[in-house]
């Protein structure tokens, strides 16, 4: 999953764009860039969001919060859930977050 992130910062940067890709149970991983940063998200769009008890997701967070506490819950008007969080990007060939990164931002949605 790393090297998809690493694709889609790549075209984020470059189109000065949000990019996004759907994984697996109709998660969506996103990349947004900022000024100096980029913002990465995993979330829950549509019927898919609906599913995520925020209370769950919450409580889960809190429970590890060494695992999951650099990612931050947003919810957003068209009902989708995202956990995002803020990255540097020295080399876009370089992984920007690692797979257990990752794992950890799609146990919380799950």
């Amino acid at each position: 999953m790393s090297e998809l992130l690493m694709e889609l910062v790549k075209r984020a940067s470059l189109e000065g764009a949000v990019a996004m890709a759907t994984l697996e149970h109709g998660i969506t991983l996103m990349a947004y860039p900022l000024a100096d940063e980029m913002l990465i998200g995993m979330g829950l769009e549509g019927r898919m969001a609906v599913r995520l008890d925020a209370r769950v997701l919450l409580e889960r967070r809190a429970s590890d919060m060494q695992r999951y506490g650099a990612w931050m819950p947003a919810r957003f008007r068209d009902g989708s859930w995202y956990v995002a969080r803020r990255v540097r990007v020295s080399d876009p060939d370089t992984p920007v977050l690692d797979d257990d990164d990752l794992e950890a931002a799609e146990e919380l949605l799950t």
